[in-house]
């Protein structure tokens, strides 16, 4: 009998220490799973924040006020879906392109503001100024000129870019951005933060031959 006793015992005691070794492992795979869940959300909101901005970014065509109410449109939505901290937005020539151009992806085109003809990168400094609505003079001369944010690639020039090699009476902008999120519960060592990206592209505006 006390044989017995003491084998129970002894079996309890495993027992236990085996689930205080499993159970850290079992709440960081369950925490785990949550961020990662969380983490789909976002993309699957980022994406529809895009959709949006695209239709912004359509209806206003080639006017001169183009990128700035893309901007808007883009960051309020992102906002909205508690998608904070981009880092980053390119608008571009995405004619004939799925992503966007490589060299508009560089560090020296986000210090330059962009590629010549090609694109306009916006960073954290000007994504801030435009969210809070504090950026009459980034986009304040008629024709872009001097430190405006859209100075690389013009919305008033963008029609005069077509030639003989583009497809007749399509006009296509992609909008790409960049954010740091923050997990959810960040449990995990590996996913504390990680990176959120996405774009869309969009068909401008149709002209005739």
């Amino acid at each position: 009998m006390i044989r017995r006793l003491l084998r129970r015992r002894r079996e309890r005691g495993v027992a236990s220490v085996e689930l205080a070794i499993l159970m850290p492992i079992l709440a960081m795979l369950v925490f785990g799973a949550i961020d990662a869940g969380e983490a789909w959300s976002r993309s699957t909101s980022a994406s529809g924040a895009l959709r949006s901005a695209g239709v912004r970014a359509f209806d206003s065509g080639e006017a001169r006020d183009h990128d700035q109410k893309t901007l808007r449109a883009l960051l309020a939505e992102l906002n909205n879906r508690d998608i904070e901290n981009v880092t980053k937005v390119v608008i571009y020539d995405a004619e004939g392109l799925t992503a966007p151009p490589a060299n508009c992806m560089t560090d020296f085109a986000a210090s330059s503001g962009g590629v010549p003809g090609l694109c306009n990168v916006y960073d954290q400094n000007e994504i801030d100024l435009i969210l809070f609505g504090n950026d009459a003079n980034g986009f304040d001369h008629p024709t872009c000129g001097g430190g405006d944010f859209d100075r690389q690639w013009c919305p008033t020039t963008r029609p005069d870019q077509k030639n003989a090699s583009d497809i007749e009476g399509e006009w296509w902008v992609g909008i790409y951005f960049e954010s740091e999120q923050t997990a959810l519960v960040g449990i995990m060592p590996f996913f504390r933060t990680f990176e959120l990206n996405d774009g869309v592209i969009v068909k401008q505006w149709e002209r005739s031959s």
